[in-house]
């Protein structure tokens, strides 16, 4: 190479070196090496590079010293090791106690990235390994075949320096240093496998194991972003799921409890009643909805009941007031919810319990009308009517299942139920 990248000055230093020339395949396809030794210093001296198209790794074998890199200053002792992107301006010195050094200089054309991902990581440009003698041996078996006459020493030190790589990213992790887009990478992650998987078995041990994070730091930095630990989450996210699964199906409470990753029915009720203040069969009870309404000079408009799927929409219109309708259900893989509105004039709307239990018979009335925008959502198994409360009223109701004639059933007025 023309220029020599680790110069410290000959009269400081007692080197040993080697400027290597890559072949043109192995500047273009390999991790390739463009200098590699070692040296003693015999007097204190700096060195200082900018603006060279090469990465550095070099390990303190004695003595200290210091590395000035990216406006920050790194005290360095034997047994440190460095890494950094040399285009990008450095310093390093020696100080008194007078340090030997062993390194390379190598690049290739994914090098910057690998590099990203190093900081991505948080690699850091000095740490000190647990121990140094894997770096110092990689780096005198690339000196040793930088000096060989093996025809095929570029594929050779491309695997070595592929190694030195992999150490560098082994033994330099730091979670607490990961970049913040990197931390919200790796929770939004997290967060996501949760929101996948949040039906099964999840304990911290094995979410910190899967995506090789210290359970400790998860957990702290899970708390950090979302304001809530990685349990109440889950907790959070499988009561919400059970709360849809409770108003808009027909499954058994222990059913939804077991579907949500709660089998245990009485652990599911406790942390039901926890959340939401009461249990999951009260939760089943018909809802009277207070609509949101949103005006201005033209008029307004009404946000009504999310979460409900609408399979098929109804009308009624009665011309009397007095007028009554219902009790009316499907059965079987018929049985429907409804959203009851009133759209003109008010019903005496009513919904009855004929799910088996002990809220058998019970029912629930409200009035809804044009002027309270009050709905009733009534959950499956129940029966449904109402009464007209003046003329011309027109209500309309919304189930989430098929109309079946066959599956259609009634309940006379004067049923023994208990009201």
């Amino acid at each position: 190479m023309d220029q020599e990248l680790f110069n410290p000055q000959s009269s400081s230093v007692i080197s040993s070196r080697i400027l290597y020339t890559p072949s043109t395949f192995a500047r273009t396809s390999l991790l390739h090496l463009q200098e590699v030794g070692s040296l003693q210093a015999i007097h204190q001296h700096t060195s200082t590079r900018t603006n060279l198209t090469s990465f550095l790794c070099f390990v303190v074998l004695s003595g200290t010293g210091s590395l000035t890199y990216e406006g920050m200053t790194y005290e360095l002792s034997a047994g440190d090791c460095v890494f950094i992107d040399c285009r990008k301006a450095y310093s390093h010195s020696t100080s008194d106690d007078l340090w030997s050094l062993r390194w390379c200089h190598f690049y290739s054309p994914s090098l910057p990235a690998v590099y990203e991902k190093y900081k991505e990581r948080g690699g850091r440009p000095v740490f000190h390994p647990a121990d140094i003698k894997p770096f110092t041996t990689l780096l005198a078996d690339i000196y040793d075949l930088a000096s060989s006459s093996d025809y095929i020493r570029d594929m050779r030190i491309n695997e070595k320096l592929g190694t030195l790589l992999t150490l560098l990213m082994e033994q330099s992790w730091h979670p607490e240093s990961m970049t913040v887009s990197r931390k919200r990478l790796e929770l939004a992650a997290v967060k996501e496998y949760l929101d996948e998987h949040y039906t099964e078995k999840i304990a911290l041990d094995n979410l910190a194991e899967h995506f090789f994070i210290n359970k400790f730091y998860l957990s702290k930095i899970f708390k950090e972003t979302y304001g809530t630990t990685v349990n109440n989450y889950l907790i959070s996210k499988r009561i919400t799921r059970a709360k849809q699964l409770l108003r808009f199906t027909d499954m058994t409470v222990d059913e939804i409890g077991a579907a949500v990753g709660m089998a245990d029915a009485n652990y599911f009720s406790r942390m039901f009643r926890k959340v939401e203040g009461i249990s999951p069969r009260e939760y089943r009870k018909p809802i009277i909805i207070e609509t949101r309404r949103f005006e201005d000079f033209r008029g307004w408009m009404s946000v009504s009941a999310e979460g409900f799927h609408v399979l098929q929409i109804n009308q009624g219109f009665s011309k009397k007031a007095g007028t009554l309708r219902g009790l009316h259900f499907q059965e079987g893989e018929y049985v429907q919810a409804k959203l009851v509105s009133c759209l003109h004039g008010s019903i005496f709307n009513v919904a009855v319990d004929l799910r088996p239990g002990e809220n058998y018979g019970h029912a629930y009335g409200e009035i809804l009308s044009f002027e309270n925008q009050k709905q009733m959502y009534i959950p499956r198994g129940f029966a449904h009517g109402y009464l007209t409360l003046e003329d011309d009223t027109l209500m309309q109701w919304c189930v989430d299942n098929d109309f079946c004639a066959a599956a259609a059933k009634a309940v006379r007025y004067d049923s023994e139920f208990n009201w």
